[in-house]
């Protein structure tokens, strides 16, 4: 049994928002016949789904995360020992007339969480941010201890939600974990983030439209993602840690645009028409420093490779 599954022996899991892609990924890569997994959600995509059905230790659970009274009920009849809590709104939007949904979803969900485990000894929880909550100020690469500025509501929300555990874990004497994930891709990724919408038109020889692709993006695939997670599982260095998920290393869109238009013998046609957004991130960039000095032996695929695994292979 790997390290990180052994850890979880006789463990009961809570996945909030395992419905959800990174949710039911890091599920899929945990999954192991000596735990027990809660997966808790609002609505379940085909792999959670699959892996409730085929795996008797993998229970699935409706659940609004907003609804006090029923987070209460059923986080008290789990208990669980070790969380990960991905259930969220995503809007990526840069305006606020989405923000009171925003902040019950992504606040007040985190707080009913936490008060639900309040009387709860569990191992760790982990919480999943953004690293949008770094904003433009910053010079890239963003470290954990710079100051935020939040770039959008959503990110706003999940800065809010990280200042939350600190405050709530720190009164209660509980640990935590907060990791500010960066870009990612993976096989069967929803077509709402670049890579998976320039895939779709590389595979359906669609025209693409896209900005001039200046900006720069720091990606992993989903498989560094999870491995990054699991290691962290277990490790006290970790414990009442911020941790960029990162690579360190950032290409321009417009160098990945190129790159699929390659794979593609030139058949791809890209126009780059779109205008830049006023506050556009223009390198997007995370310091994996301390990552790396917590997981020192996991070399990430590289972006090209792994993006011709992903959609050649």
């Amino acid at each position: 049994m790997d390290p990180e599954i052994s850890l979880l022996k006789n463990k009961k899991v809570l996945i909030t928002g395992g419905g959800g892609y990174i949710g039911s990924r890091l599920l899929e890569f945990l999954v192991n016949p000596e735990s027990t997994f809660y997966v808790v959600d609002i609505s379940f995509n085909m792999l959670s789904k699959t892996l409730g059905e085929n795996c008797p230790n993998v229970k699935l659970f409706i659940l609004d995360m907003t609804d006090k009274q029923k987070v209460d009920e059923l986080i008290g009849f789990l208990e669980p020992d070790y969380i990960f809590h991905l259930a969220a709104l995503l809007d990526r939007s840069r305006n606020f007339s989405n923000f009171n949904l925003l902040y019950k979803t992504n606040v007040e969900g985190t707080l009913n969480l936490l008060e639900a485990l309040r009387d709860m000894n569990y191992c760790n929880l982990f919480f999943f941010s953004t690293s949008e909550v770094y904003g433009m100020k910053n010079t890239a690469p963003f470290r954990e201890d710079q100051v935020t500025l939040p770039l959008s509501p959503y990110s706003l929300t999940k800065l809010m939600a990280e200042n939350l555990i600190q405050t709530h874990s720190a009164i209660l004497k509980k640990p935590f974990t907060i990791l500010r994930l960066f870009n990612l891709y993976g096989k069967d990724m929803p077509e709402n983030t670049f890579i998976p919408q320039l895939a779709r038109a590389f595979q359906r020889h669609e025209k693409f439209e896209m900005r001039q692709g200046a900006q720069k993006r720091d990606y992993l695939a989903v498989e560094d993602v999870v491995y990054y997670i699991s290691q962290l599982i277990g490790n006290p260095r970790s414990e009442n840690q911020i941790i960029n998920v990162c690579s360190g290393i950032s290409y321009s869109l417009r160098e990945i645009a190129a790159f699929f238009r390659q794979l593609s013998a030139e058949t791809l046609h890209i126009s780059y028409s779109l205008p830049y957004r006023e506050n556009e991130l223009w390198d997007n960039r995370g310091c994996n420093a301390r990552l790396l000095s917590i997981i020192p032996f996991h070399e990430p695929v590289n972006l090209f490779d792994g993006l011709t695994r992903t959609y050649l292979v």
